[in-house]
């Protein structure tokens, strides 16, 4: 074969090998250009300087906060949750929650837990909570991302993504939040 011929047959395998790899990242990436972990329950996943493993989810009609019962429009989903540190410590990384209808959420400021320090190998399970609507009980993603979720939709950074499922619940149904608590090593 000539060289020529090489070089050309060299040049259109080398551009449909770019044409495959960049469809196969466009399956995984968000608008901004961020690029999706995706990972399942009881699974850890590192996403920036976060190692993440979430447990499930619930829901409630209310949260009760020392005695105190917290009402909202909607229901309150739940997430439970382990995380650690990977290189630095940290407080609680940026989470978001989405319903079937494409609808975010981010973890209600209302919430009695809303985020805790963590360090590198050190892990803390604990629960967050989301005000939703009504109908947004049943599939739903949970975005983990690095950074304050307005600083993640501006630049391309990696997130984590997982699927939780979400039982309604009786309209009188109330829960409490776990508090963070560091565990064992090796436990999640």
């Amino acid at each position: 074969m000539r060289p020529a011929r090489v070089s050309l047959v060299v040049s259109v395998v080398l551009v449909l090998a770019a044409g495959v790899g960049v469809n196969a990242l466009d399956e995984r990436t968000s608008p901004s250009g961020s690029v999706s972990t995706p990972f399942s329950l009881g699974e850890d996943v590192e996403v920036g300087n976060y190692r993440v493993h979430v447990h499930g989810a619930r829901a409630a009609q209310t949260l009760e906060d020392d005695g105190e019962l917290l009402t909202t429009a909607g229901r309150w989903v739940i997430v439970d949750l382990s995380y650690a540190a990977v290189r630095s410590p940290e407080y609680s990384a940026s989470m978001g929650l989405r319903d079937s209808q494409g609808r975010m959420y981010t973890v209600s400021n209302r919430s009695p837990v809303s985020g805790w320090p963590v360090a590198p190998d050190t892990w803390m399970r604990g629960e967050v909570a989301f005000e939703v609507a009504s109908d947004s009980v049943g599939e739903m993603t949970l975005f983990v991302w690095p950074f304050r979720r307005s600083l993640s939709e501006d630049a391309p950074v990696g997130y984590a993504t997982t699927r939780v499922t979400v039982e309604d619940v009786a309209s009188e149904e109330s829960a409490v939040l776990a508090e963070p608590e560091l565990l064992e090593a090796g436990e999640r």
